[in-house]
């Protein structure tokens, strides 16, 4: 074996052992060169070596590289410069050793956020993140790259290091060629797409051959012969289209007025009003035409509930699909947004799905995006709006009001502002005063103008697949209105102005939209939105019964709201042993005329405003005498209904009825019809009792 000598780099040592082994040898540059594998002809070339600055590295094509090493009478030591191995420098302290026999040490600045490589951001052109020092230095080297690697790589969380850097440059993440590489590059993909500002562009691509990108280069690939994996965010710029290249083009409508073709629509309304019962009966009226539909659902079971909606709604069932993911090592996974969007189009598009429901909208977002910050909320809805018009693939996605007051549809929504903005249709759902629901399109910049009607919440019997009989929420269209939903919703915020603070309500809209969080993220986002002081928001939690709760190590303190499901929730079975169907929530019959159906079509009608929309609603052929229908009775309250009147209030601050009703079911409203009068009578019972404002507390339990 050759003495080893630190006069010599790692490459002139491995040169000089092949050279002395009576190899023959072509030099490819001053870092590359190609050889004769031992044991194999002159004329072969089998074995790269590779020169990266700090070690050497050999990758056979025809052989074991260990088996190479073998013959030249070297070992893994002498592929190093440096005898102890490499020294990795992160400019922030921070140091990795790595030893030849690939043992890692992390000295100095442990807790140091740099990525390694920072000063090979100078090269320009597209910056290479990589999972190790050794494959940057490799990029760097023998490519002339910018190439930056985490430290300590797959094992840390990305949020860990300072990413600033690659903030308007092209980044490509090397993914290793195995499931945790690849997890990894999902991950750090995810993370950039959520920085502001971001990279121009974001792509994961894999090593040719290999497991990563030193073997890639080693065996002698170039950067176009990385293989992309498809998750990407392509880089925008500025270009001028010329007005006269633009084709003009009337709007078509899937429901006119209300849902544009090829479009992003919104259908947003309080919990529990009835959306996804709304996207059911679409979806069934778009099936019986022959319009082939897709249904993700993540609130709802697709057996329970779904389904049975649909079969209630009179869906063609054969055009209905349930989008799933499906993942490498065959296990279920679930749909990310933006980085399976194009995913998603490609097999909408190739199973002929032109009506997408994304029930929840917010479902379908990468858990690493915020809902509430505009940069993430872009990120997410315009690759989907994108993809909808590229296909012509109409999407409805539904969407959560909080409690914040006004009409603004964009204010209402929980989140960012930016939902309404990109939508290109807002459909607004809320519940009159009568229990009727209006439906209203609040965001109708494409629309004539803003067009409402009633519903109603019917039950209908459906045969369950053992053949059993139950009903399920179905609607029913009635006249069209004047009144806007929306309205609706200011009112009721009016009337409860004298009950909830703006720190209650906005705190109640985000730890509704977010669960149990941080208290010192959300004291930090309440600063942030500029709500109230942190004392402030402290007592509103207090007020609101917030769960404070520690969790993990080292301790961390985290706030949520007592769960709505807590409630009594009405539902429409009448067979106990059958599943529990659609929730009760979405479930009350009305009477009054089902006026004009909905049509399908496109552009403006003429005639009344009353007859602008057709939609079928067959009967089903089942016997419905053998279901009784559900009939609301107003005045009849069930014990079960009174106690979640009761246990809706608290004993030390008053509600007012509209405060009552807001954490009360549909079918609970229904069953007891006027809402003041039956309140007034728990008052007269002494069951609940009344301040000196006259709002409704509970009576403190004596022992």
């Amino acid at each position: 074996m050759p003495e080893y000598n630190t006069a010599r780099t790692s490459f002139e040592r491995v040169i000089r052992a092949v050279e002395e082994a009576g190899l023959h040898i072509t030099y490819r540059s001053g870092t590359q060169a190609s050889c004769q594998t031992p044991g194999h002809s002159s004329n072969d070339r089998g074995t790269s070596i590779t020169y990266n600055g700090k070690q050497t590295l050999i990758y056979c094509h025809n052989g074991e590289t260990d088996d190479v090493l073998d013959a030249l009478g070297l070992t893994a030591r002498d592929l190093f410069d440096e005898e102890t191995g490499a020294r990795y420098d992160y400019g922030d302290g921070r140091i990795v050793c790595r030893a030849p026999a690939k043992v890692f040490k992390q000295l100095g600045n442990t807790k140091g956020t740099n990525l390694y490589g920072l000063e090979t951001l100078k090269n320009e052109g597209v910056v290479y993140v990589v999972e190790g020092e050794k494959d940057a230095d490799t990029a760097a080297h023998v490519w002339h790259a910018a190439a930056v690697s985490q430290a300590q790589g797959a094992s840390t969380s990305p949020d860990r290091a300072d990413w600033a850097p690659l903030a308007d440059r092209e980044v490509i993440i090397i993914a290793d060629n195995d499931e945790p590489g690849r997890k990894r590059a999902e991950k750090v993909f995810t993370y950039l797409t959520g920085m502001s500002p971001r990279p121009k562009s974001i792509i994961i691509k894999a090593a040719k051959e290999g497991k990563d990108l030193s073997d890639h280069i080693a065996a002698g690939h170039t950067d176009d012969e990385l293989v992309d994996l498809g998750a990407k965010i392509t880089r925008r710029r500025v270009k001028l289209t010329p007005a006269t290249s633009i084709k003009t083009e009337t709007i078509d409508w899937v429901i006119d007025q209300w849902i544009p073709t090829g479009m992003l629509t919104l259908l947003a309304g309080r919990e529990g009003i009835g959306k996804s019962t709304i996207a059911c009966d679409w979806v069934s009226m778009l099936s019986k035409k022959g319009v082939k539909c897709a249904y993700l659902n993540s609130e709802d079971s697709r057996s329970y509930t779904v389904k049975p909606r649909l079969q209630a709604a009179g869906a063609n069932l054969g055009n209905v699909f349930f989008i799933d993911v499906e993942t490498e090592t065959g296990n279920e996974g679930h749909l990310k947004l933006p980085q399976d969007t194009n995913l998603l189009f490609d097999e909408l598009n190739h199973n002929g799905v032109k009506f997408v429901v994304l029930d929840a909208a917010k479902s379908s977002m990468d858990p690493k995006l915020d809902g509430y910050k505009d940069d993430h909320v872009r990120q997410f809805l315009e690759p989907l709006a994108a993809a909808a018009d590229r296909y012509g693939i109409t999407v409805v996605g539904l969407a959560h009001f909080g409690k914040a007051e006004g009409k603004d549809t964009g204010k209402l929504l929980l989140g960012s502002i930016a939902w309404s903005q990109i939508a290109r249709s807002v459909l607004s759902a809320a519940m009159d005063d009568d229990g009727r629901l209006i439906v209203s399109n609040t965001k109708a910049n494409l629309a004539r103008g803003i067009v409402s009607r009633e519903a109603h919440l019917v039950s209908r019997p459906v045969k369950l697949s053992d053949g059993t009989l139950t009903e399920l929420g179905a609607i029913e269209w009635g006249e069209f209105t004047d009144t806007i939903a929306t309205e609706l919703l200011d009112r009721q915020a009016d009337e409860d102005a004298d009950d909830r603070t703006d720190a209650e309500i906005w705190l109640t809209d985000y730890l509704t939209e977010r669960g149990r969080t941080p208290r010192a993220e959300v004291l930090k986002a309440a600063t942030k939105a500029s709500v109230a002081s942190e004392r402030t928001i402290k007592r509103a939690f207090k007020k609101l019964n917030g769960i404070s709760e520690s969790q993990g190590f080292p301790r961390v303190a985290t706030w949520s709201l007592p769960s709505g499901d807590s409630r009594d929730k009405a539902t429409l079975h009448t067979n106990k042993s059958g599943p529990t169907g659609p929730t009760g929530d979405d479930l009350q019959k009305q009477s009054g005329p089902t006026g004009e159906e909905m049509q399908l079509g496109h552009g403006l009608k003429s005639g009344p405003t009353g007859q602008l929309f057709q939609l079928d609603h067959p009967q089903e052929s089942e016997p419905t005498e053998l279901i009784s229908r559900l009939d609301p009775r107003p005045g009849r309250v069930t014990d079960e209904t009174r106690a979640a009147v009761i246990g809706s209030l608290a004993t030390s601050a008053g509600m007012s009825s509209s405060t009552v009703k807001v954490s009360l079911t549909q079918g609970q409203i229904a069953e007891i019809g006027d809402l003041d009068s039956y309140l007034k009578t728990l008052v007269d019972d002494g069951l609940i009792a009344r301040d000196e404002k006259g709002r409704y507390l509970k009576i403190k339990e004596t022992a």
